[in-house]
């Protein structure tokens, strides 16, 4: 079992004892590999080996849901839909430009956070088994937000087993499992950001 999966199974396990909402929409078991490669297909450059196990290991049958506090999944069929329309237009906007580096490389927005900011992992012209995972906001450079998917995966994982991530309810009174509707996914902020920057120090500097 890869690192990155060992970590989407710790998260899976957490919310499947802590946060049973059947309504949230992330499914495990995710598509698979056939299933991916089909829907990457026609793309003028590849996805790591990490964006495959991802999303075999989860899936949502919406368009985004609540992965875990300020960090919002995008359905691959909608982060694809995404990737194509910004490649079309790079297309178009450089045209007689056939050598532009934005021909040779995409973007997968797998998720968003609070605010317009999202995250993504690129498309590159050879095939590797990991890669960054990419902070994007609008009027800012964009600037690696973990080293790979894995990192990111380990830190949320341990943010929910550490209660650094945890389930709130709209009314207090009401903490039980049954009550999913009046709940939400909730953090401690501070143990959080030290979390996240065990994984990836650099993140004090601009990040928080």
């Amino acid at each position: 079992m890869s690192k990155l999966v060992n970590a989407l199974e710790r998260i899976w396990n957490w919310r499947k004892v802590n946060y049973n909402n059947p309504e949230d929409g992330l499914l495990h078991p995710g598509f698979t590999r056939k299933q991916i490669e089909n829907m990457f297909q026609g793309l003028p450059f590849y996805f790591s080996e990490e964006v495959y196990e991802f999303f075999q290991y989860f899936k949502t049958d919406r368009k985004f849901i609540v992965f875990a506090p300020d960090i919002i999944l995008h359905s691959l069929e909608r982060a694809l839909n995404l990737c194509r329309e910004d490649y079309d237009r790079n297309l178009i906007e450089n045209k007689n430009n056939k050598k532009s580096s934005c021909l040779r490389h995409g973007e997968l927005y797998l998720f968003y956070g609070a605010g317009k900011y999202r995250f993504y992992v690129p498309g590159e012209q050879e095939k590797k088994e990991s890669s960054p995972v990419w902070f994007a906001d609008i009027g800012r450079k964009p600037r690696i937000y973990f080293p790979s998917l894995t990192d990111l995966m380990l830190a949320i994982a341990e943010c929910f087993e550490t209660n650094a991530f945890y389930v709130g309810y709209l009314d207090k009174n009401e903490k039980y499992l049954e009550d999913y509707k009046n709940s939400y996914l909730d953090e401690d902020y501070e143990k959080s950001k030290a979390i996240f920057c065990k994984y990836n120090p650099s993140l004090m500097n601009w990040f928080y």
